[in-house]
């Protein structure tokens, strides 16, 4: 699975690793996602880092 934040749209999105459709089109995510020690998904802006997950 590949995880990132589209710059274009400014969106999280999640696609398969053969990157042949988007599996999940997420919450506004303009810089950065990462995987925090707690498994949620930390995603970020100019402004914030916001956590989404569990």
């Amino acid at each position: 699975m590949f995880v990132f934040c589209s710059y274009a749209e400014a969106k999280l999105k999640v696609m398969p690793a053969d990157g042949s459709r988007v599996l999940f089109d997420g919450p506004r995510c303009q810089l950065d996602v990462k995987e925090g020690s707690d498994h949620a998904l930390y995603l970020s802006d100019t402004s914030a880092i916001y956590r989404f997950g569990p």
